[in-house]
């Protein structure tokens, strides 16, 4: 099991309400860039299923578990939650993950070479 102060990769489910879904793609590219700007993110990357236009993943990589649950308790990510239920069937399905880089570095993890 990851150790509490090792990187963490979440992956973020979101479903869009039938009818809502490029509203939904907009209001979830508004949190990219103030995600980018936080220095516990070292990648956030938001992604759409080929197969459902109204499913939304986000790949992240966070410094820490406890700076990422310290983000969740920020007013913004709060009101980013709340706001998110105009356009999606409830809250994101969240996994936080450890990563375990077998095989060659570079492809074998989301941190690339930089591990």
């Amino acid at each position: 099991m990851a150790e509490q102060s090792s990187e963490v990769i979440v992956v973020a489910t979101f479903t869009a309400l039938a009818g809502k879904e490029e509203d939904g793609a907009r209001f979830l590219s508004q949190i990219v860039a103030p995600s980018h700007d936080n220095a516990d993110c070292l990648l956030l990357a938001l992604h759409r299923d080929f197969d459902n236009a109204g499913r939304f993943t986000f790949i992240e990589r966070w410094v820490s578990r406890e700076r990422l649950e310290a983000s969740y308790e920020t007013e913004e990510f709060k009101e980013f939650i709340n706001g998110s239920l105009a356009y999606f069937d409830g809250p994101p399905a969240i996994t936080l993950n450890e990563a375990l880089p077998y095989g060659e570095q570079s492809k074998g993890s989301l941190a690339g070479a930089s591990l």
